[in-house]
């Protein structure tokens, strides 16, 4: 689902606009798990403080848990780093913002792949208005 803002607010009201739509997204996953229709992946939400006081929102999904969208991949850091054009610190913000759910493969210390849906949306939020791609 991409969002198309008609408003002139800036990047604070977009960036509230993009965690509104993640927010909904999750709730209607949590409702369709709920109703015995396909699993759901649960989104493990983990909040620490940082030193400027802001919460993350990292969103964390094993891949035997998941369940992806038709249309939707995988793609690991490199691929999302090219379609982004942001740097590595860039997009582990973005992740720890919670802008993009993590997707951890294998056991603990492996992989991590990012769904191609949500790298699309991140890119048409902030890369394409900064000029980035």
């Amino acid at each position: 689902m991409i969002v198309e803002s008609k408003h002139h607010g800036g990047k604070k009201t977009d960036y509230l606009l993009l965690q509104t739509v993640i927010q909904i997204r999750d709730l209607l996953e949590m409702l369709v798990s709920d109703k015995g229709e396909k699993p759901v992946g649960q989104i493990v939400e983990v909040s620490t403080v940082q030193q400027d006081a802001a919460i993350s929102k990292r969103r964390i999904v094993h891949i035997r848990d998941l369940v992806l969208a038709e249309g939707d991949w995988l793609m690991d850091t490199v691929e999302a780093l090219d379609v982004l054009g942001i740097s590595r610190g860039t997009l582990v913000t973005h992740r720890d913002e919670g802008l993009l759910t993590e997707v951890r493969i294998g056991a603990k210390g492996g992989g991590v792949r990012f769904i191609s849906s949500e790298v699309a949306h991140l890119r048409e939020w902030y890369s394409v208005p900064k000029g980035k791609v």
